[in-house]
């Protein structure tokens, strides 16, 4: 979150990808448990990147590989990260992200870039179901069973069976998320 020419990190995101030559998002956990001299150095690394892309206010969610030499960049989106992302930010950090929002839209510097972050929040992973053809959803197997699984298990349906689904190998083809706490 930026404004002005200060940028916080609100949080480091793990995302796994499916292999190549279908690249589209699967799974992500929230938070990436860091050290704290790497958790600001990738801080302050994503303020210079967002300084030189010119992002001076708002959400930002910046890609990047973290290598052996440092964080590598991937890509800049201005704007909190799809999928459930806004969702595991706000149960995370034990407060309502999209405030800023509305303080940005009003011209107000964010009171989230300034008020004390709840970093004891739980942590998050959630799966991104897709069908393994293109064709008509007719439902999803196994959700009966989720409350099988340890912790808090919730399924976010992201289409209705009847449906087409055109598309399978990019998230345009996710027919809903399991979240995991």
């Amino acid at each position: 979150l930026s404004w002005d020419g200060t940028t916080r990190l609100l949080g480091v995101l793990s995302r796994q990808t499916s292999r190549a030559a279908v690249v589209r998002e699967e799974a992500a956990a929230f938070p990436v448990a860091l050290p704290e001299a790497e958790r600001s150095g990738i801080e302050a690394w994503v303020g210079r990147v967002l300084a030189a892309a010119g992002h001076e206010r708002g959400f930002a969610h910046v890609e990047f590989i973290l290598t052996a030499d440092g964080p590598e960049l991937v890509e800049i989106n201005r704007r909190i990260g799809g999928a459930l992302v806004g969702e595991v930010l706000c149960r995370t950090l034990r407060t309502n992200v999209y405030t800023a929002m509305t303080d940005e839209a009003l011209g107000r510097r964010p009171a989230l870039l300034d008020a004390p972050l709840d970093t004891e929040g739980p942590a998050y992973g959630f799966v991104l179901v897709y069908p393994e053809r293109p064709g008509v959803l007719k439902g999803w197997l196994g959700l009966d069973e989720l409350a099988a699984f340890p912790g808090s298990v919730e399924w976010f349906p992201v289409r209705e069976p009847g449906e087409s689904v055109v598309h399978v190998g990019d998230q345009r083809g996710c027919t809903g998320m399991v979240l995991a706490e």
